[in-house]
This record gives C-alpha cells, structure tokens and sequence, in this order.
C-alpha cells in the first residue's frame, strides 16, 4: 500500500531537481520548508545502511508519516540499499495487522511503547523523534533485539549519530561514518558533516563528550532552569525520577526569589498532590526536587507528534 504522499516522494526521488523540500518538525521553532541535496540524502542513507549492515533484500517496514524526514530516509534507504520495503499508514501498533518479521524498522517512541509485545520480530530498530521515557528504556534494555535510540534533526537530513538502548554502554551515542563533532562556548554539540552539506552546525543540544566520535546527551540548552544560580538539566533530572505511572516533564518558571523554579508537569486529568509521588524524588539532589506539580488533561504535541514544552506550560500560565 502507497499512500499519496509515498507516492509524491517516489517520484521526487527520480525527477531532474538535485534537490527535495522537506517540512522541519517543529519541536524547538515554528517548522519551516527547507531544501535538501539528493546527493547529501543519499550519503544518509549510506551511512545508515553501512552502519548497521544492512543488505540487499532484506525486509523494511516504512511506518512513519512520509511528509517528515524520518519517513523520508526510510525510502531513501531502500532505495539505494535495494531492501523489500513494507509500506503501512502511521499508527500507534504498526505490527499488529501484518505477518513475519522484518529486518529493519524505525519507530517513534510512542509506537515502540504501543508496540512493545511485538518488538521481537524486528531485528533492528531504530527509535528516533524524541527522547525515550525512563520506563520505556528499562523495558527495551533486556530484549535481545538490536535497539537504537537516534540523535539527528531535519537539518542533518535523519540522524547522525546512534546509541544502543540494550546494549553495555547505553548513554553514549556513537557518531555515524564522517561525522565530526565538537563543542561550542554554551557546552552545545557543533557538528561537522561534509557529505551531507553540513559545516559547523551549532545545536542547542548539552553534551558531554567522551571521545571524538561519542557523546553523552544532557538536555537542551533552551530547557536548562537557572534556579538560584544553580542550572538545573530538566532531561537529566526526568530520567532520575524515572517513571512515575504518568507522562510528565519538567521545566522552569519564573520565580521572584529564586529566578527560577524547577516544576513538574504531569498529564492527567485529576490534580497530583507531592506526597503521592514524592518516593520517586529520593535520588535527586537538593535544587533537583521539583517545587510544584501542575497537571494538564492533554500535552501540546508537535505536528510530528513530537512534545511542545513550551506551549504546554503557557497552557497552565493561560
């Protein structure tokens, strides 16, 4: 099955432009069109295929949206590395209607939680789109299963480094193939891509390096909270606290005394009291433990189906 926007694509691939238009998430600004070299997408593609030794015939799934990157590059990949690609619609249990394993699916986080009793039938998975829940890496890390959590964005045309979720050292991403990395003034990765048209591009993503192709991710610098002159890493912190029965997130607000304060954002429709979940707070620091804890019936989503942190909390200011 094809659906209109495969199809769109498909013939993209194979028109006279050196060029494709692809729509940006949305997740960190207002999503924007920008144009991508086939040749840059192609050296993607590569680097994935050679990565993860993936070969000629081997069974793909395509179960992500084809109007955003992600879905992109999975048809980019079986295209030049020949794979017998299963196309289905979007949806939360992709698996749940179709026969056989594959070889190669990606997958957001959402999809892999929906889906986790069926996991074993694919043999590698890459998860990409979003942080993974704590809960959700605790369920992933014995499956015997090659997981992997990507770390890219629409403007590295798909990821460009991989950590393995169940693997001995799963905190530490591992650069693709001619990737170069380094960090800028803000402690922020700058990337360095040469066959994907990238030059020292500057993200707003903390990290800690811990070689010169591998990196630990801390959280993003537009979510860091300043409390006090302490800055706080809300990503870091969540995974602390670890699942606690509901989604949830963290983030500053503004504070008079402290500047700022670090709050806890839980989806559900009844209030949360502290003492309910103050058990999972027992291995954090001081400045660590949230202040307050607002609950809201629905987190804004990105039209990726990507978490809007920003929009979500001025829901609760408004």
């Amino acid at each position: 099955m094809k659906s209109l926007g495969v199809e769109r694509i498909l013939r993209e691939f194979k028109d006279q432009n050196n060029f494709m238009e692809v729509q940006t998430s949305g997740s960190t600004g207002v999503p924007k069109i920008i144009k991508i070299e086939k040749s840059h997408m192609r050296a993607s593609a590569q680097m994935t295929l050679d990565f993860l030794g993936l070969q000629k015939g081997n069974k793909a799934l395509l179960c992500m949206s084809p109007a955003h990157i992600g879905g992109i590059m999975m048809m980019m990949r079986a295209e030049l590395g020949d794979l017998n690609l299963t196309i289905v619609e979007p949806s939360a249990r992709p698996l749940e209607n179709l026969e056989g394993n594959f070889d190669f699916v990606a997958m957001v986080p959402y999809q892999v939680a929906a889906s986790i009793d069926d996991l074993h039938r694919i043999k590698k998975l890459i998860i990409g789109g979003g942080p993974i829940s704590p809960d959700l890496e605790d369920q992933l890390r014995n499956l015997p299963n090659e997981i992997y959590h990507t770390y890219g964005m629409t403007e590295t045309i798909s990821h460009i480094a991989m950590r393995r979720v169940n693997g001995s050292d799963n905190e530490t991403f591992k650069t693709l193939p001619g990737i170069e990395i380094y960090l800028d003034e803000r402690g922020c990765l700058v990337i360095n891509a040469p066959a994907l048209g990238v030059k020292d591009l500057a993200t707003n993503d903390l990290v800690e390096l811990k070689s010169a192709d591998s990196f630990v991710w801390l959280g993003r610098h537009d979510n860091v909270v300043n409390s006090a002159g302490v800055k706080l890493h809300p990503e870091s912190i969540e995974k602390k606290i670890g699942d606690i029965g509901y989604p949830y997130f963290l983030a500053g607000v503004q504070d008079t005394k402290f500047g700022e304060s670090l709050v806890m954002v839980v989806e559900s429709d009844e209030p949360m009291e502290f003492e309910t979940i103050k058990n999972h707070f027992q291995a954090l620091g001081k400045y660590e433990i949230p202040k307050q804890i607002f609950t809201v019936p629905k987190f804004v989503m990105t039209e990726s189906g990507k978490l809007n942190r920003k929009e979500t909390l001025n829901r609760i200011a408004q």
